[in-house]
Parts: structure tokens; C-alpha cells; sequence
């Protein structure tokens, strides 16, 4: 054999040695789905953005915070307290719902709890969903089953121990002046048990690019949670909620909007 085909079969055999080592996929490490083993970009990398979600309390166009009132028809309502969980809170493609977080416990007091932060990958978005309230499984643990601070611990304040037993899905403590003279006496409804639980669904095209943040509004409007609510009723402590009671959630569940 002549040295130029010896030349030929090594150059041929060098050649099928490099493109039969060439592995297709994501090569960058800053992407989520990089390929330790790929040694050719196929322009596959997707990549990890930031979400926010912040939550806020408005009456009607302006803000609202503990001590603030709401006025309607012959009454006056100053705000003392505000609690309420949110569960099983994802966001939507046209194709599926990603899990975001289990269980999330709003609170007034704390503005910590007033906005949520996530990593998710790049891709358009149709909304947000959640409970208001908490799940059957969730309702059916007790506070014992966590650590002290988590948003189902003991330092929420939020179980009902008594029988039947169940988290207060939304707390709401304040002064009322029906009167409008000035005189307030205390007003509190407390809503729990599974029948009170209530989804809802936000929708607002969302674009994630890559690395960019983005930032979802979610403003509750207190001016609402009192309609066609007579405040002469009681609201009893009981396994099946009362008609007030299901008036107040939906009333409640009414006041978010996405923007």
C-alpha cells in the first residue's frame, strides 16, 4: 500500500473519530438544563428568571393598612386585622399548571408576607391560580405537624382546636360605627372548614425572558368584603358554615384582581 492511501485512511478515519465524538445539547452552565457531556451547542439552553408576586391591600383606587376604614352604607370599619391563607398557588401555561408554592399565610402585620419571590424558566404565561383557604389535606393536619413559624405552625394563631377542628382560612378583626356616631364597638369573623375553601383564577399574559425579572400585582380591594352583610348576624363556630359565612368568602374572594 503506497503512502498517500495510507494518508487517505488516516485522514478518513481521523474525521469519523471527530464527528462521531461530537455530542449535540446545552453546553452553558449557567443554564438549567446544561449538558455535562455535550460538546455542541444546539441553542437548547433554557434558563431560570425571577418571578415576584406582591400582594396589596387597596380601598377602592388608594391604599390600605391596619387602622384604616371602610366605608359603606351605614357603617364605618376600622381594620384591626387581616389574615388569609392562599394554597396550591401555581402558574398557568396554555398547556399545564406549574406548582409555585403549597401554602402561603397573608398577614397584615407582616410585610414579609406582601410579596412572594420565584425561579421559573422562561416561557409565556397565562396567569396565576390558587385557593383561598387550605386544601382537605392541609385542613386535616394540626400545628404540631410543623416547625413553630411556618404558615401553618403554632405562632400563627390560626387553628381552632375545638370540635370540629379546622384552620381560619380568613381572619377578619376590627371596630365597626353602625350608628355612624362615633361609637365602635368590635366586630370579628372568623371563616374556616373545607366548605369555605375557594379557587381562583387571574389572568394576564405573562412573557418571562431569559435572566429577566418580572413582577405580578395583586391588589385585594377591601372596599367589597362587606356587601349585603348584616352585621346584627352571628357567625357561629360550626362544622358547616353558615350563609353568612359563604356571603363573607365570596365577598372576599371577589377583591382580587391581577395587574
Amino acid at each position: 500500500m503506497n503512502k498517500s492511501k495510507i494518508y487517505n485512511l488516516l485522514f478518513f478515519g481521523f474525521l469519523l473519530t471527530f464527528t462521531s465524538c461530537k455530542e449535540p445539547g446545552c453546553t452553558d452552565k449557567n443554564a438549567i438544563n446544561f449538558n455535562i457531556e455535550a460538546n455542541q451547542d444546539d441553542n437548547s439552553c433554557i434558563y431560570n428568571s425571577e418571578l415576584n408576586i406582591n400582594f396589596k391591600l387597596v380601598n377602592e383606587n388608594l391604599n390600605f393598612a391596619k387602622y384604616d376604614t371602610i366605608s359603606g352604607n351605614g357603617y364605618t370599619f376600622r381594620m384591626m386585622n387581616m389574615k388569609f391563607y392562599l394554597s396550591d398557588i401555581q402558574i398557568q401555561t396554555h398547556e399545564t399548571n406549574i406548582p409555585l408554592k403549597d401554602v402561603h399565610l397573608f398577614n397584615i402585620d407582616n410585610e414579609d408576607t406582601h410579596n412572594l419571590n420565584f425561579e421559573i424558566q422562561e416561557d409565556r404565561y397565562t396567569g396565576i391560580n390558587f385557593n383561598i383557604g387550605l386544601n382537605p389535606t392541609q385542613n386535616s393536619t394540626t400545628p404540631s405537624e410543623y416547625e413553630l413559624n411556618h404558615p401553618l405552625g403554632l405562632n400563627q394563631n390560626t387553628f381552632w382546636a375545638m370540635e370540629p377542628a379546622s384552620y381560619i382560612f380568613v381572619i377578619i378583626e376590627g371596630k365597626i360605627d353602625t350608628s355612624l356616631d362615633n361609637n365602635f364597638y368590635n366586630l370579628t369573623y372568623h371563616l374556616a372548614h373545607d366548605d369555605l375553601i375557594r379557587n381562583i383564577n387571574l389572568y394576564k399574559e405573562i412573557n418571562v425572558s431569559n435572566n429577566q425579572a418580572y413582577t405580578i400585582n395583586i391588589e385585594i380591594d377591601v372596599s367589597n368584603i362587606f356587601n349585603n352583610v348584616d352585621f346584627s348576624d352571628e357567625l357561629p363556630h360550626q362544622r358547616i358554615a353558615t350563609p353568612l359565612a359563604h356571603l363573607l368568602i365570596d365577598n372576599f374572594s371577589s377583591t382580587f384582581e391581577i395587574h
